[in-house]
């Protein structure tokens, strides 16, 4: 499974993955990541605090577990999103 990951200037990141879009496929051939990215333009468009952030496609999989009590902690490290355990909660 997909995701796209908007790195912020201090590291800490949006999510946006493949399963929690919401939004309907325009069909049943719109490949997983041409739907993503149509995901993502729109996610833009409608949040300014993304715009001009880049962005990182990685597999769903190499993200953290979630977990309510880190996730304020994930950061990108350059080369995959990380839980920075020196942040404070």
């Amino acid at each position: 499974m997909k995701a796209k990951i908007f790195v912020k200037p201090d590291g800490s990141v949006t999510i946006l993955r493949l399963d929690g879009c919401g939004m309907a496929r325009l069909d049943d051939d719109e490949s997983d990541e041409a739907y993503l990215d149509r995901v993502a333009l729109v996610t833009i468009e409608k949040n300014e605090s993304l715009q001009g952030l880049s962005i990182v496609n990685v597999e769903a999989g190499e993200l953290p577990e979630y977990d309510s009590a880190t996730r304020n902690k994930w950061r990108w490290d350059g080369s995959k999103v990380i839980v920075d355990e020196t942040i404070g909660d």
